[in-house]
């Protein structure tokens, strides 16, 4: 008798038997780190990019002071009103030292305009930047724009800075122990000894 035949089976047959791969849901929202990357490199890149722009426009600030360059330098804090007036170069120098002794005095006149006891009544550029330190100091020597202005005989910088200036400024001792009348009396500044004792005096007084 002939039994009856069966289909082959996938076991018999030597068959793969694991399952099928689905193919991906597509409503399923899947993760893309590719994407996440590159949005954190662009947003570093761009704040890498505006810190890099910061510097250039804090460095141009520096060398227009330096440089007696007024007119680029109102545009300047126009465009720029939030620039750090008081942020010094490598060497400690700030703005208003640049210009106290390099002998710039519109662009002393401006930056001191930029001072708090002044700030109400500048000019309109001047109402949201910071405050100019007037007391600022060097790193090397530890001069005010006052003694710089002295010591490389800008005598129109000295005048624009006593208009400035409070007691403590003309008290101020340099790392040696030195205040501006003695840097006066030591270049042999008459005139502006007599200006600085003069000065003294009304504040002592007022």
């Amino acid at each position: 008798m002939v039994g009856t035949l069966r289909p082959p089976t996938a076991a018999r047959m030597g068959a793969d038997t694991r399952a099928t791969p689905q193919a991906p849901d597509p409503s399923v929202q899947l993760p893309a780190p590719a994407a996440q990357m590159a949005t954190t490199t662009l947003s570093t890149s761009a704040t890498s990019t505006e810190s890099v722009s910061g510097r250039v426009i804090q460095t141009l600030f520096l060398q227009l002071s330096r440089d007696g360059h007024l007119s680029r330098l109102e545009s300047l804090l126009g465009e720029h009103p939030m620039l750090e007036v008081n942020e010094p170069d490598q060497a400690g120098h700030t703005a208003l030292h640049l210009a106290a002794m390099n002998g710039h005095e519109a662009v002393l006149e401006l930056l001191l305009s930029l001072s708090g006891e002044h700030s109400s009544s500048s000019s309109s550029s001047s109402s949201s930047v910071h405050s100019l330190d007037t007391h600022a100091r060097t790193r090397s020597g530890h001069y005010t724009a006052l003694h710089l202005a002295i010591m490389h005989r800008r005598p129109g910088c000295v005048q624009q800075l006593l208009k400035n200036v409070s007691e403590f400024d003309l008290l101020a001792p340099d790392d040696t122990g030195f205040t501006p009348l003695h840097h006066a009396a030591a270049n042999d500044y008459l005139e502006l000894i007599h200006t600085l004792l003069d000065r003294a005096r009304s504040l002592s007084f007022s």
